[in-house]
């Protein structure tokens, strides 16, 4: 839909009742619109008007006396071309500076402490998967004595994220042997992918021909390989959504909570906002999943280090502030790309 098929009127009034229906959940009917913007004009004229946009597909009447509501077609008008640019709160850039300064260097833990910040700022469902492997690389390896010839293995990944084994060697290696061979496979594996380590593995030469040494190369990739398939998703504040009117009727609300606890529709949404650069917006209808067509999804990608990037977002009913939502998740993105990028630098 071009900007040009609506003129200036019904861009105001469309952005009006997104406005008053987001605030109040109720239908907004046109005397209420000329009152409230003391609009210069009869209100048979906006209900003319009303009437024009609910035939074009971008308002909706839920029932025949009621006021008007805005579609999913609306409401991407409006994401689209309406929306006003606004800046997030400073409440927000406070909370995200006192987290930089109270979490550790755990993944798992910055993205739980994250995503409930982020719930806590837009009164939405949080939700964040962890770093993939599009692109994830191995950064460095170490080797670590246990007892007898069983030692630890661990890989750390471009996204900071440390994997661990514990394996044993077919002979009893000293501490300084250990290390000398955990500089070996680091100088020798640095950069590689899964897919890299697995040529390796493939080639005629020395290494094919080193037992020991071809074994912890496939503990290697099989490591990375687990890292780059991760299903993890986590979600917070799912209260908020039950908190949402449109989610009083029950067979909305088990539909939504359904998808939400099997997870799988939603970790997909999240890992499509991990290709592309952009916010993604996610409205209504647009969902393939039946049980988030009452919902809209805002989702961002962050980088964590060269080629590793995981996505956040919140999840609300398609009744959505997104002029606030969207620059909050935006916000909450980057400073996920510059807290994981500082460690990996």
């Amino acid at each position: 839909m071009s900007g040009e098929i609506l003129d200036e009127r019904k861009q105001f009034l469309l952005r009006a009742i997104v406005h008053d229906y987001v605030a109040t959940a109720e239908p907004v009917a046109s005397q209420v619109l000329v009152q409230r913007y003391q609009l210069q004009v009869k209100s048979a004229t906006i209900r003319n008007e009303m009437a024009e946009m609910s035939e074009m597909g971008l308002l909706r009447q839920p029932h025949t006396s009621a006021g008007r509501i805005p579609s999913d077609r609306g409401y991407r008008f409006y994401v689209d071309r309406l929306m006003p640019s606004i800046t997030p709160a400073p409440e927000a850039e406070a909370q995200l500076a006192r987290l930089r300064q109270a979490i550790s260097e755990e993944i798992d833990e910055v993205l739980k402490q994250t995503t409930r910040m982020l719930t806590s700022l837009t009164h939405y469902t949080a939700v964040a998967i962890p770093p993939e492997a599009s692109g994830l690389v191995l950064r460095e390896v170490h080797l670590s004595p246990l007892d007898g010839r069983r030692c630890l293995l661990v890989a750390v990944t471009s996204s900071g994220e440390a994997k661990s084994r514990i394996i044993e060697l077919t002979d009893n290696l000293s501490a300084s042997e250990l290390t000398q061979l955990s500089n070996r496979l680091t100088d020798h594996l640095k950069g590689m992918s899964p897919e890299e380590i697995q040529a390796v593995l493939s080639r005629d030469g020395e290494d094919r021909a080193e037992g020991a040494f071809r074994s912890l190369l496939e503990i290697l990739r099989d490591l990375l390989q687990r890292t780059s398939s991760s299903e993890e998703i986590m979600v917070e504040g799912t209260r908020h959504m039950l908190q949402q009117p449109e989610f009083r009727d029950v067979k909305r609300l088990e539909n939504l909570l359904e998808v939400l606890e099997e997870r799988r529709s939603v970790l997909e949404l999240l890992r499509e906002a991990v290709t592309n650069r952009a916010v993604q917006v996610i409205i209504g209808e647009e969902n393939l999943e039946e049980g988030l067509r009452e919902c809209s999804l805002i989702a961002a990608r962050y980088s964590a280090g060269p080629g590793a990037y995981g996505a956040i977002g919140v999840i609300g009913p398609t009744r959505m502030a997104y002029s606030t939502a969207l620059p909050t998740v935006e916000l909450v993105a980057r400073h996920l790309s510059e807290m994981f990028n500082r460690w990996t630098a």
